[in-house]
């Protein structure tokens, strides 16, 4: 007697094995998830691994291992974004007219002055901001003759100045492109009394124009200088009652060279 193989097929309904299709997605993403995880913890610290920010990074539910909820992440973001686009947002106030401002010749002229003495441009920098800003051609002569009738005029300032208040003074020399500058301060306030270029640095030269400020009223207690020669003459022969102490930088600085020959 022969067998009959019968192949029963039961019908199954729609829905069920929608639900099981879409089980079986679910468990190949979290299997999918779980690997991508394993992957980026091994890149990370211990410390950054527990971070709000890691679990965002790995797609966990948010806030969780930093105990704060969903809610208060998605705020924090908001409220970043919303700097940002205040950052970049253009402003209207910005746009606005604080003033009008007349320019004249003299304007121009005080301009020039201060970028000058107040900025420390060169003069091709004060001829390249006439140019880019207010489209004006200004040559480097007359910058600089604007400079040289300005130094006329601050020098009779200076020289109605009293100086009977000062009492001590700070006398040295410095060097402007190679010529040398009488330097003469008050250490007290720091005003400078005197700032004259000339050919010699010699005792003659000293005396000459200390006797300039001691028309003045310049009468210090005494005075400070360096260790030359012809600074101290020179005060000698004109304010032989006014001593004059040394400084202490030029000895700090050749220790310092000395120092540094042995070492």
């Amino acid at each position: 007697m022969g067998l009959v193989k019968v192949q029963v097929t039961l019908p199954m309904r729609s829905g069920r094995l929608s639900a099981c299709r879409h089980r079986s997605l679910e468990i190949a993403q979290h299997e999918s998830n779980c690997l991508r995880r394993r992957q980026l913890t091994a890149r990370y610290p211990t410390s950054y691994r527990h971070s709000g920010a890691f679990a965002i990074r790995t797609h966990q539910p948010p806030g969780r291992p930093a105990q704060v909820s969903r809610k208060f992440i998605y705020q924090q973001g908001q409220k970043a974004q919303q700097a940002l686009d205040e950052s970049f947002a253009p402003n209207q106030a910005d746009e606005d007219v604080l003033f009008y401002l007349p320019v004249t010749k003299n304007w121009l002229f005080q301009l020039i002055l201060g970028l000058i003495l107040i900025c420390h441009s060169s003069y091709r920098g004060v001829e390249e901001l006439f140019c880019d800003l207010f489209d004006l051609s200004i040559s480097i002569g007359t910058i600089h003759n604007r400079l040289q009738a300005t130094a006329v005029t601050t020098a009779e300032i200076n020289q109605s100045q009293g100086l009977s208040g000062i009492e001590v003074g700070l006398h040295d020399e410095i060097f402007q492109a190679a010529h040398p500058v009488l330097v003469g301060v008050d250490a007290a306030s720091t005003y400078c009394y005197r700032l004259q270029g000339v050919e010699r640095r010699d005792e003659d030269t000293w005396g000459w124009y200390l006797l300039e400020v001691m028309n003045q009223g310049f009468a210090p207690d005494y005075t400070i200088a360096d260790g030359g020669s012809a600074l101290p003459a020179g005060q000698k022969a004109v304010m032989s009652e006014t001593p004059c102490h040394g400084d202490v930088f030029h000895i700090q600085q050749q220790f310092e060279q000395v120092a540094n020959g042995l070492t």
